[in-house]
């Protein structure tokens, strides 16, 4: 696993190199941004089947173009996530730190995105008597589409991401996966770094 890590890495710096033009000006981006996530699939210990969560989040985001096609965004997010199944509630908490890579083509002043990435995922609370999370921290990736529109120095984006778990919520049964749909906006303050 390793080796695929670096060679991904290794992907996307080459594609910094291949897509990048001199007349483009570098910048970046930090403001917060808010989402759902109308089906968001856990599995916990105990349980046989998975549960659907309505999923809210708002977090941080900063990005950074360092050429005209590619760039990077790190987030740090705080979700929380609740649901009633046979009479009973159900809630975690957790906090969400992706790293991703971010493709993007420009359609007039606007850009369409492509975003490929990773995160951690930090479980800080949960329901106790009702849930059963053996680990408290997790690992998976993100991928997702987005839409870009500047207002001046503000930059408005609509996105949508798919996250998976690749490690169980259980220490004993590596099929308590989970894996969620996240639909968001972020306003975000662009500065641009001319040389």
């Amino acid at each position: 696993m390793k080796h695929t890590f670096l060679f991904a890495f290794a992907l996307v710096i080459s594609s910094f190199q291949l897509f990048g033009q001199k007349e483009f000006v570098r910048y970046s981006e930090f403001g917060g941004k808010a989402g759902w996530s109308p089906i968001n699939n856990v599995s916990f210990v105990g349980l046989k089947k998975p549960l659907v969560f309505n999923n809210s989040v708002i977090g941080v985001r900063f990005l950074h173009a360092e050429e005209k096609y590619a760039g990077l965004i790190a987030e740090v997010n705080y979700n929380k996530s609740m649901t009633t199944y046979e009479g009973v509630f159900y809630s975690y908490d957790f906090i969400q730190t992706p790293l991703i890579a971010h493709f993007f083509i420009p359609v007039k002043k606007s850009a369409i995105g492509i975003n490929v990435g990773s995160y951690l995922q930090f479980i800080t609370d949960q329901n106790s008597q009702n849930i059963l999370l053996e680990r408290n921290l997790l690992f998976g990736l993100v991928g997702g589409l987005s839409f870009t529109v500047p207002v001046n120095n503000i930059s408005l984006t609509l996105e949508s991401r798919i996250n998976y778990n690749l490690f169980s919520n259980s220490k004993k049964d590596y099929t308590k996966l989970g894996n969620w749909f996240e639909f968001s906006v972020a306003a975000c303050y662009r500065k641009w770094w001319k040389h």
